[in-house]
């Protein structure tokens, strides 16, 4: 019996020592096993923080992209509205250079046949005149009408005039110069004998 207890308690003494060194081995793996979790949650967490950092810079950056575009296309839009507008205006100028240059051009066409009449009327003025100061003249009633034509060549040379000058205004022309028509107070010209600003050849009656 004494052997049997003997062997008995050996064998529990070698199994207490390899339970122990179990013991202290498992405790050492789970002491480095809990040290490797530690690291990997912290490196989780720096990994977390990163990750926030660069979403809350991508929305910042999307922000961003998203009002540069809403910029971009309001630009467009303006610079659309822009070009609409200047393409209007450009065509509303066009159309109303060509109709200002059509009433002068038909404004100097008639002009220009008024002055033709007047060169014609002087003219006759200075014959009858003439042939009045020479004696030439037989009858009164040529000398009443170089006064009428007289009256009524001063009255048509202010009258060409002044349509000269609104054809000046027209056309954006400054008709205060030396060389342009001038007109009084009264909106008539002051009376010339010859014109000034325009050479036209005499014509034959």
């Amino acid at each position: 019996m004494c052997r049997v207890g003997r062997r008995t308690c050996g064998g529990l003494c070698f199994s207490n020592e390899n339970a122990h060194k179990v013991t202290v081995d498992l405790m050492a793996r789970l002491e480095k096993s809990r040290e490797a979790y530690d690291a990997a949650v912290k490196r989780s967490e720096r990994l977390i923080i990163t990750a926030k950092r660069r979403e809350k810079m991508h929305v910042k950056e999307l922000a961003k992209l998203g009002k540069a575009q809403m910029r971009s296309q309001e630009a467009q839009r303006r610079m659309e509205k822009a070009e609409e507008a200047y393409c209007q205006l450009r065509k509303q100028s066009t159309d109303e250079l060509k109709l200002r240059l059509e009433k002068c051009l038909n404004g100097f066409a008639m002009w220009g046949l008024q002055w033709v009449k007047w060169l014609k009327l002087d003219l006759l003025e200075q014959r009858l005149m003439s042939a009045k100061t020479n004696g030439s003249a037989r009858h009164k009633q040529i000398i009443e009408l170089v006064n009428t034509f007289s009256e009524g060549l001063n009255d048509a040379r202010q009258n060409v005039e002044v349509e000269i000058v609104n054809m000046l205004r027209l056309l954006g022309v400054d008709s205060s110069s030396d060389d342009a028509v001038t007109v009084t107070s009264d909106g008539t010209t002051p009376k010339t004998n010859s014109p000034q600003a325009v050479e036209i050849q005499e014509l034959p009656l």
